[in-house]
């Protein structure tokens, strides 16, 4: 009996120490599961933060190029308003160039454009009142 005794005890050891290892087993097949998620996880990570850095460079990109637009039509505007105020003070002026000279001249204007040069005078004669008319 003693014999049964000891090979049930040694059995029993041999079946515990066989379940401590699978147990063991377990525990470091749960571990290295375990560490490929975790390393799974990391690449996943590394890999959405390279999207959002690639995403806020291109944000960042657009910004710039909006904001360069955005100076190239201020700068256009404001060049196209000075055209404008230039044109209209040029028209002002000449609008006061012409109401002075009517102040002062009258209606009537002192040269005649039918003249060819209205400040040297007639050059030929077949403009004048008479031309035709021999004496």
């Amino acid at each position: 009996m003693p014999f049964i005794a000891l090979a049930v005890l040694g059995a029993s050891l041999y079946s515990a120490q066989q379940q401590r290892k699978a147990a063991s087993q377990a525990k470091d097949q749960a571990a290295q599961q375990n560490a490929q998620a975790a390393a799974q996880m990391e690449k996943q990570i590394a890999a959405q933060k390279a999207q959002a850095d690639v995403a806020r460079a291109t944000l960042d990109n657009s910004i710039a190029q909006s904001a360069e637009q955005k100076a190239k039509l201020e700068m256009e505007a404001k060049a196209a308003a000075d055209s404008l105020d230039a044109e209209r003070r040029k028209l002002g002026e000449a609008e006061a160039a012409r109401l002075k000279s009517l102040r002062r001249s009258g209606s009537r204007s002192l040269l005649s454009d039918s003249r060819l040069n209205p400040e040297l005078g007639l050059m030929n004669g077949s403009d004048t009142l008479g031309s035709g008319v021999s004496v």
